[in-house]
């Protein structure tokens, strides 16, 4: 079942977002992809709602930064699986360059504890079987991806 609904960041500024509740495959959120009139929305699983709001004010940034710098991407390989599968195979550093570009962007616009917060919770969730870890194929661990947060150094706090 699916439902747009409203998230609103503490700037005010609100998007629509994709709900889509009881899908077979959990999920937290996934970047937008083009539907048939060429919307682009992110979707939200209920899992989504189980992370604070500042978590998901991470969550949603790193999805913003996926849509902006993998729109073109998208569009163009996603209609070829097998494209798409040879890309992953041969490409696979490139993706994870990708996914902590996206945690980096998220940590810029939030701050260091809410990244790290919501990552380890997925994290958790991973470990508990709730989400499944399909997507390390083209994704670093969560680990990895905790340890460059962690290593990363942060001047201010973007959600005051």
């Amino acid at each position: 079942m699916r439902k747009i609904i409203d998230f609103k960041f503490p700037n005010g500024e609100i998007i629509k977002v994709n709900y889509l509740r009881n899908q077979k495959k959990k999920f937290v959120a996934k970047a937008p992809s083009p539907n048939f009139w060429g919307i682009r929305r992110t979707s939200i699983d209920e899992l989504f709602f189980e992370f604070t709001y500042r978590e998901q004010i991470s969550i949603m940034y790193h999805e913003l930064w996926h849509y902006h710098n993998n729109s073109k991407f998208e569009i163009k390989y996603r209609t070829n699986r097998l494209w798409l599968w040879l890309f992953f195979f041969i490409n696979k550093p490139m993706l994870h360059a990708q996914e902590f570009n996206a945690d980096l962007y998220a940590l810029k616009m939030t701050n260091k504890k809410d990244t790290l917060s919501m990552l380890k919770k997925l994290e958790k969730m991973i470990k508990a079987g709730i989400l499944p870890p399909s997507h390390e194929k083209t994704h670093p661990s969560i680990e990895e991806r905790i340890k460059i947060i962690q290593k990363t150094k942060i001047v201010e706090d973007n959600l005051k």
